[in-house]
């Protein structure tokens, strides 16, 4: 349909005093938004503005949709642009659920061999301060090769969509 083509974000409607239901149904599924027939043009109004609000509603899930991915987007670059290696853990059970470029280069492999494993089998402490306190603390990565890096780790409580998560940044130590 040239209407649909032209203006997709735009309803289109049909009025006639002699369409058909198979005629309606393949307008519908061609991209009309309603069909009005001629004998019961007061239908007319009620149509039209539930297709100007529907019209309204997915213009702004769009934009939001939009927003939504710009965010996870900016996000994303920000988080892997990090100087430190980032290691974000399920605050419950201690699992790696997202790490950054500098992190795979620390530990020595890649994403996909560092998600899912306990930050212990990463990270070991070397001093008094534990992972869950606020304070820096240093600390020891252990490497893919079986090596242990010294680094200083900066820990940060979050909770994203209520879910109570552990951001570590480490950085190797002079």
């Amino acid at each position: 349909m040239l209407a649909r083509e032209k203006c997709p974000e735009t309803p289109f409607m049909y009025v006639s005093g002699t369409i058909g239901e198979d005629t309606a149904i393949e307008a519908l599924k061609n991209g009309a938004t309603d069909y009005v027939l001629k004998h019961r043009i007061m239908r007319l109004i009620p149509a039209v503005d539930r297709a100007l609000r529907e019209a309204e509603e997915r213009t702004e899930r769009d934009r939001a949709e939009l927003a939504m991915r710009e965010s996870e987007h900016k996000y994303r670059e920000v988080f892997e642009c990090l100087a430190d290696a980032a290691f974000l853990t399920d605050a419950h059970n201690g699992k790696v659920i997202d790490t950054n470029r500098c992190a795979e280069t620390m530990v020595g492999c890649g994403r996909g061999q560092i998600l899912g494993r306990k930050i212990s089998q990463l990270l070991a402490v070397l001093d008094k301060a534990g992972p869950d306190d606020a304070a820096p603390f240093e600390c020891a990565m252990t490497t893919s090769n079986g090596g242990a890096l010294p680094v200083r780790v900066h820990t940060t409580k979050l909770t994203i969509h209520g879910r109570p998560l552990v951001l570590r940044l480490c950085r190797e130590l002079p």
